[in-house]
């Protein structure tokens, strides 16, 4: 967790280390113990790495979790965060090109991988029976694996505590989809059985006002509250307004969408999935990662713009 993540090759007989493969201790690379390292370091956080690889896009894509496993204490802010390579031993780095090592005790960790998602909550987990733990929100998810079905469907599996005053938990799966720049977008709600229009969706189906959750870069570990959700309206000339302004558009014949706001260009996907209301209502949802390693999450509340 203080040390840093490292990668070393393990013997396929004995499932213990290969000790014919030795490797120097250089600074931020290498440690002869250890073996290589490939995210973290000098007392900055991370654990549970994980790492998937995609044939689809030859990415090793690397999932590390970061700050307090707490929801309730002075030591959390729990969440996943994002980098790949091309190579399985690195360097890893993220949307906004930066490597995943820390390099002193000082590293800013904000700018540091793409935050999937922080502590969030959306109108339609609201209202659903008290015995629902996520009826307001989820707190401190992370601690993942991710693997590609054989069907090539992709999927995020990690255990999320909940705003409930405690430090319950409980394990969430949700689908991922590559965005046009080959990063997995994870899918707003837990999998429930949806399947994506690989055609895309209508502009009557898209527009409409929505739940809109900016997921942030904050890495504080500290005692970290909800995430403000905002309304927007994506309307039908291609802009975006209401608490924030900009632009969205679809590719045709896909299920891909670009937005930008305020200056930053984001990638990503609409789905149309079952949410997790009560009734399970059959909602639009977008999810897009930035190329400044912030996520943001819409979920449909009306047909009508805000």
């Amino acid at each position: 967790w203080f040390g840093g993540i490292f990668m070393l090759k393990l013997d396929n007989n004995t499932g213990l280390r290969d000790y014919s493969y030795t490797y120097s201790t250089t600074t931020n690379v290498s440690d002869q113990y250890f073996g290589i390292r490939i995210s973290g370091g000098y007392g900055c956080t991370g654990e549970g790495a994980y790492i998937v690889y995609d044939p689809q896009t030859d990415y090793y894509y690397l999932y590390v979790s970061y700050c307090g496993l707490e929801a309730t204490t002075n030591f959390a802010g729990y969440h996943i965060r994002l980098f790949r390579s091309r190579n399985i031993t690195g360097p890893y780095t993220d949307a906004a090109g930066n490597t995943a090592i820390c390099t002193s005790s000082g590293a800013n960790q904000e700018n540091k991988g793409i935050k999937l998602f922080g502590n969030y909550d959306l109108s339609s987990l609201n209202g659903v029976s008290s015995s629902e733990l996520s009826a307001n929100g989820y707190m401190s998810p992370g601690h993942n694996s991710a693997f590609i079905d054989d069907n090539g469907q992709r999927y995020l599996v990690y255990h999320t505590r909940f705003n409930t005053g405690n430090e319950h938990h409980q394990v969430r799966v949700h689908q991922q989809f590559l965005n046009q720049d080959g990063w997995p977008v994870t899918a707003v709600y837990e999998y429930l059985g949806s399947q994506i229009s690989p055609t895309g969706y209508s502009t009557s189906e898209i527009v409409g006002t929505y739940d809109f959750v900016n997921h942030g870069k904050s890495a504080t570990t500290t005692y970290t509250g909800m995430l403000p959700t905002y309304s927007v309206s994506l309307n039908a000339d291609g802009t975006i307004s209401g608490a924030f302004s900009g632009t969205w558009s679809a590719t045709p014949n896909t299920y891909f969408c670009t937005m930008i706001i305020g200056g930053v260009t984001y990638k990503g996907i609409f789905f149309k999935q079952y949410d997790e209301s009560a009734s399970h209502k059959n909602t639009m949802t977008f999810s897009l990662i930035g190329n400044n390693n912030q996520a943001i999450w819409g979920s449909k509340t009306s047909d009508a713009p805000g």
